[in-house]
């Protein structure tokens, strides 16, 4: 029975057990469509200037990312103008864009030479019916057209129908059999834009989707995090059968943003097994990328990407890590070796939560040694100034307070 364990992690022995995998259908390589370009800039505030997002996009395919999806060219010149600039850059990573479901929205696609659409498709018969005063039929008559019109000019295309994980079961059902059967689109996506299905009800509409579909049309998710279930969903959806993920660098996106890459490549590979493609070694400095370009803050909590992960203060936590790292056992301590998405070592820093053994380390870092009464005195000592300060005591100043208690 595989593991994925190895020198660099520890999978959990749950993970493996047959009875645990023996509903699933995991393709054999999972493929990562990253919409940061497009949908990272509709996080509120965003705004990438066309050297900004040649410079994501050449990250991004340097990190193994499948699909790079550009932008819209409905938005602005400049937009247009960037997205056919990205396609002549001569990436590995096929250059793909949004467009509403109109053929002068397909035709606009053209003009920028890229490789492959994805249509923003309204799924909803009320909101159709709102918006364009058309029926059912009509509605299934037209997005059958257009599709068919992007396959017939040499695009890869791909049916995203809006928010389709709450559309009515009747119609979407017929929607995505016409797209499949009659437009002859290469994919389709399962969009749960409010990301609010539980992984049990993601697992099933993927299942329904691919019995729509039949063999031959891969299946993408398209998710948000409102309810903090986009990773989890986005697994579920692979161990379904999924065989692509739309996702953002650093969870930017729409509202509470898009199922973040970072999260599901590590996830998929370490947990699962399952390859993506991505270069895991690259994820931070990409992150870093991002956010700088962004001016959106990585929160320090963020899985895989935040500074805590790696980082410790408490007493208690520091000294089973040293302990496990004294023993050739550091994974005691850890999720995963650092430098498996290109993080600096474990380090740990000195505050309130601080015992002897992470005081006496840093010491010891700096060449000062203290008697054990000298060194509960610091320990003392530093708890109540990082009482007073709620903040942690930096490297400099931990070493002037020893200082004062060496006669």
């Amino acid at each position: 029975m595989k593991t994925y364990s190895s020198d660099e992690f520890i999978n959990s022995p749950l993970n493996v057990l047959p009875e645990i995998r023996k509903d699933f259908n995991l393709p054999k390589r999972v493929l990562i469509h990253d919409v940061t370009l497009r949908d990272g800039e509709q996080t509120p505030g965003v705004v990438f200037t066309s050297d900004d997002k040649m410079r994501i996009a050449i990250a991004l395919d340097e990190l193994g990312v499948s699909t790079i999806e550009a932008g819209m060219p409905i938005v602005s010149k400049e937009d247009m103008v960037t997205i056919k600039s990205l396609t002549k850059l001569g990436l590995k990573a096929k250059i793909a864009c949004l467009c509403r479901a109109r053929e002068d929205d397909i035709d606009m696609a053209l003009k920028c030479d890229v490789d492959a659409i994805v249509t923003d498709t309204l799924a909803n018969p009320r909101t159709i019916k709102a918006v364009f005063g058309w029926d059912e039929e009509k509605a299934l008559e037209r997005i059958r057209d257009v599709h068919a019109y992007a396959k017939d000019h040499g695009l890869e295309t791909i049916f995203m129908p809006v928010d389709s994980i709450r559309a009515d079961p009747a119609f979407i059902e017929r929607a995505y059999k016409v797209c499949a059967q009659e437009a002859k689109v290469d994919g389709v996506v399962v969009t749960d834009t409010y990301g609010m299905a539980l992984p049990q009800a993601e697992m099933l509409r993927i299942r329904q989707v691919r019995k729509w579909v039949g063999e031959g049309v891969k299946i993408a998710l398209h998710i948000h995090n409102d309810f903090g279930l986009a990773t989890a969903n986005s697994i579920a959806a692979v161990c379904a059968g999924a065989e692509v993920i739309h996702t953002c660098v650093n969870n930017l996106g729409e509202r509470a943003g898009n199922v973040a890459l970072e999260e599901v490549a590590v996830a998929l590979h370490l947990l699962l097994g399952v390859d993506t493609g991505i270069r895991l070694e690259k994820l931070h400095e990409v992150s870093k990328l991002v956010e700088k370009l962004s001016g959106i803050k990585v929160p320090p909590g963020k899985s895989i990407v935040g500074e805590n992960i790696f980082t410790f203060e408490s007493g208690l936590v520091v000294y089973m890590w040293k302990a496990c790292k004294d023993a050739g056992f550091e994974l005691g301590a850890l999720p995963f070796m650092p430098h498996i998405v290109g993080r600096e070592p474990t380090r740990f820093i000195i505050g309130k939560k601080s015992g002897a053994t992470s005081i006496a380390l840093k010491l010891r870092e700096m060449g000062i040694r203290l008697d054990d009464e000298k060194l509960e005195e610091l320990v003392a000592l530093v708890k109540e100034e990082s009482i007073r300060r709620k903040s942690t005591i930096k490297d400099e100043e931990l070493k002037e307070m020893a200082y004062r208690l060496i006669p």
